[in-house]
């Protein structure tokens, strides 16, 4: 598993950046017909602005809308290393050495956990910028809000944790559909085009 990690840095970093800034880049508010993203929100807004939006809202926002559509990126380090197995034949000796179901189950296991690293650390980076600046429930100055529950911080991390693992095993059904175009077609520029075509497709369609 370590030489998964060892082997792909470059590409670990990269994912992990793009993740945090398709959520910084996500559209928040809207004021006087000017639409904030997150990052301009923390950057522009006054203090007093940014303190109607609370973490929750703020971390919605950046996982919603481009967010699932560019998911695919969180395969890359996975779908290189299967390509480069592929190109040199490595994985015909990997199979010699053992069964077809211990190959696969490995493979698996190695995708989960590219997936959840580049997840994990992508979404945390982003939630440790947010609660910085954000706070738990939003304050409105003067004004009362009736009827409003507020958000405890053990509803906010069962909040986080769920929004997680959906994207988790999103993002795992996007590794397996890029592990098989690659087994199919091993060009990866092809096999992402691919993937981000039918993921555009199947939440735009089959999904919308």
């Amino acid at each position: 598993m370590g030489i998964l990690f060892r082997k792909k840095k470059t590409y670990y970093l990269f994912c992990v950046l793009a993740v945090l800034l398709i959520c910084m880049s996500a559209d928040l508010i809207i004021i006087n017909e000017k639409v904030y993203s997150v990052f301009r929100a923390i950057w522009e807004l006054p203090r007093e602005a940014v303190k109607t939006c609370d973490i929750t809202q703020v971390f919605d926002a950046g996982i919603s809308g481009w967010f699932s559509l560019l998911l695919p990126v969180a395969a890359l380090p996975f779908a290189s290393c299967i390509a480069d197995e592929r190109k040199s034949g490595f994985y015909l000796y990997v199979k010699g050495r053992q069964s077809t179901f211990s190959y696969f189950r490995a493979k698996f296991c190695h995708a989960f956990a590219s997936d959840a690293a580049v997840l994990l650390l992508g979404l945390g980076l982003y939630i440790l910028i947010i609660v910085c600046y954000f706070p738990l429930n939003p304050s409105y100055g003067e004004m009362d809000v009736v009827g409003g529950a507020a958000v405890t911080v053990w509803s906010l991390c069962a909040h986080i944790v769920a929004k997680f693992v959906y994207f988790l095993v999103y993002g795992m059904v996007l590794s397996m559909l890029t592990w098989l175009c690659v087994v199919l077609y091993n060009d990866l520029c092809v096999d992402f085009c691919l993937v981000f075509l039918l993921n555009y497709l199947c939440n735009n369609v089959l999904l919308s």
